[in-house]
């Protein structure tokens, strides 16, 4: 046989087993392709199951081995329905024999509005102050220490302007107090502003200073007040130690 027909011959063999192997691989591939498929198919169907079955929980009543009725349930249906028969049992005793509105039981009979008994007189008053005492606080956070005679002119409305050595950034509802431990009114303040002595002498209508030598700052200011009310009954508070102008409630 000549060569080159060996050779023809050689070549076709070689491509026939390549052929056939390439189409094995194909037909290998695809049913290892179809094999994951149905295998996932398996896990995905199972997983659920899975999932279900971990929901599911025991009776909660002692030595019992059954599942409850439901996920929510505490109790299996039979331990579910011995417990109501138990409630029911329980709550048929015909309640309280000696109540109010039974034959015998006429309540109490000396309670408020039947003659005789007039209540408590006491301490609904205390409950009254105690209340404003705390709304006091809770509306007026700072009180401003004003010695006598002035802080009876402040609480008159004769006196509208404090002097003092400073400004002052407080602004609002402040608590007045003589500085023995009570709160005896309180008043708005609504400006400070620095003015001289020779100012002082036309104004003392506001701030009631007829002699002019006992302001001994070297700068005043003039503290605007407003809405001064003194109160019926004065609060107690609690004066810290070397507290002499500002006192936080």
């Amino acid at each position: 046989m000549p060569a080159a027909s060996l050779r023809l011959l050689l070549f076709s063999l070689c491509g026939d087993a390549m052929g056939r192997s390439a189409s094995a691989m194909k037909v290998r591939g695809a049913s290892q392709t179809a094999f994951q498929k149905v295998r996932m198919k398996i896990r995905g169907a199972a997983q659920p199951a899975a999932k279900a079955k971990a929901k599911v929980k025991k009776c909660s009543k002692p030595r019992c081995r059954n599942n409850a009725a439901s996920p929510r349930a505490k109790f299996c249906i039979g331990c579910f329905k011995d417990n109501a028969r138990c409630s029911g049992a329980r709550s048929t005793g015909g309640g309280n024999s000696s109540a109010k509105g039974v034959i015998g039981n006429s309540g109490n009979s000396s309670a408020k509005g039947l003659m005789g008994n007039s209540g408590n007189t006491n301490s609904g008053q205390k409950k009254k102050f105690a209340g404003k005492r705390s709304a006091l606080r809770r509306s007026t956070k700072m009180l401003l220490v004003v010695k006598n005679p002035w802080l009876e002119l402040i609480l008159a409305g004769k006196k509208v302007w404090e002097i003092r050595g400073e400004s002052t950034k407080v602004r609002g509802k402040i608590a007045l107090s003589g500085g023995g431990g009570l709160i005896d009114g309180q008043c708005h303040i609504t400006n400070s502003f620095a003015i001289d002595k020779g100012v002082l002498g036309k104004h003392v209508g506001k701030h009631c200073v007829k002699d002019l030598g006992k302001i001994a700052y070297p700068r005043p200011h003039a503290w605007v007040l407003s809405k001064a009310r003194r109160y019926k009954t004065p609060f107690e508070y609690s004066h810290p130690r070397g507290a002499i102008k500002w006192v936080k409630l």
